[in-house]
Formats: C-alpha cells, sequence, structure tokens
C-alpha cells in the first residue's frame, strides 16, 4: 500500500519564497557595502542570518510547514557518522585531485582568501561561512526547492536539478564539478535520511575543515 505524500507548498507560494529571498540578497548589497566599513563582523553573517530568519519565517507565513517543505526532521544518529564520515573522504579526495590538476595551488587560493577576509573577525567568518552558510543552503536547496522538485520528477533528476542550481549560486567554474557532485551527495543524504540535518552536518563538515585548511597557512 503507497504511503499518503506529505502536503507542501504549491508551486506559487515556492516560487515566491524564492523570488523575494533572491531580491533580499540584492535589496542588501548596497547596506552590506556601508555595514563592512563599519564594523569588524564579516557582512555574510547578516546576509545568512538575515535569509536564513526570512526563508523559515516566509514557510509559515504561507502556511506551510517546516517538517514537510524544508524537511526538519529528526533522523536516525547512525546517518550523523555516515554524514560527516563520507564528508570528510570527499574532502580529501577533492583537495588531492584539485592539488593535481588546478593550475593555481591551493596556497595561492588560501592567501586570496584571507585577504578577502582581512579586517574581519575571525569568528565572525566561520560563523558564516561554517555554521550559516551550510544551514541555510541545505534548507534552502536540499529542503524546499529538492521538495517541490522531487514531487513532480523522479528523485535522481530532482536532486541532479537541485545541484544544478547549487552550483551556479556559488559561480565558481574551478570548483563547478566539485559543487555539483557534493550537491547529489547532500541531495542522496537527505533523500535517504528523511531530513536535510545529514547533508547540513556533510556541508558543515566540509566546509569546517576548509577553513581550517585556509585559515592555517
Amino acid at each position: 500500500m503507497d504511503q499518503a505524500k506529505p502536503d507542501i507548498l504549491n508551486p506559487s507560494k515556492a516560487l515566491t519564497i524564492v523570488s523575494f529571498l533572491v531580491l533580499w540578497f540584492v535589496v542588501l548589497i548596497v547596506p552590506l557595502a556601508k555595514f563592512q566599513l563599519t564594523t569588524h563582523i564579516t557582512p555574510a553573517v547578516l546576509l545568512h542570518g538575515s535569509a536564513l530568519g526570512w526563508l523559515l519565517l516566509s514557510v509559515t507565513a504561507f502556511k506551510g510547514s517546516w517538517p514537510n517543505d524544508l524537511a526538519i526532521k529528526s533522523f536516525k544518529p547512525v546517518y550523523f557518522f555516515v554524514a560527516v564520515f563520507i564528508a570528510f573522504v570527499f574532502w580529501q579526495i577533492q583537495q588531492i585531485t584539485l592539488a593535481i590538476s588546478a593550475e593555481v595551488s591551493w596556497e595561492s587560493g588560501a592567501r586570496q582568501w584571507q585577504q578577502a577576509q582581512q579586517g574581519f573577525a575571525m569568528w565572525s567568518v566561520f560563523l558564516a561561512s561554517c555554521v550559516l552558510a551550510p544551514v541555510l543552503e541545505e534548507m534552502f536547496f536540499r529542503g524546499l526547492v529538492f521538495t517541490q522538485l522531487k514531487a513532480r520528477m523522479p528523485v535522481l533528476f530532482a536532486a541532479m536539478l537541485s545541484s544544478a542550481l547549487f552550483t551556479l549560486l556559488h559561480w565558481d567554474a574551478n570548483q563547478a564539478v566539485w559543487l555539483f557532485s557534493t550537491g547529489v551527495f547532500y541531495a542522496y543524504f537527505r533523500e535517504k535520511s528523511g531530513s536535510v540535518w545529514p547533508a547540513v552536518l556533510a556541508h558543515i563538515t566540509h566546509n569546517v575543515m576548509t577553513f581550517w585548511l585556509y585559515a592555517s597557512l
């Protein structure tokens, strides 16, 4: 007997949330430029934090459900360990592959990253890149977007399309293959566990290791 599919937001409401979230990012560009000149906290904290709050509130405002629309659910503990372990292995393979094939060394990339963060408190950079960004991106791409897509197409296609959008957001041609593959990997954990949290944990693990690598140079 087939299980009943959970109620999710209709496409027009979901698209409205996505559109306003994109608009929110655009509108914040100017004030964030001024914010950057008056504080040692990276503007990414405000950007990601406010966008995450807006996403959660907008789903509620449209009479949606965090568990159904964003996959904010409990999950079996085994997925915690599997997600962290595979994220670590995946990150190691990525670094080895990039070290062999990339035209620019990781040290050069790390120095460029350090220059971009110059003047900001490192705790704020860590908060933005290793906590807020993974939570926001997973709840958006593997939560809202993936949930909407898989209700209308096969799971594999939904995983690939949501991962393609995830890759476009980061707009990094050198990392495109890895961004897409990690997106599919996160979608796999989202689907298997039934929750967005294993994908969040895997994403956090990946970003924390990259932060440690770049910050320790």
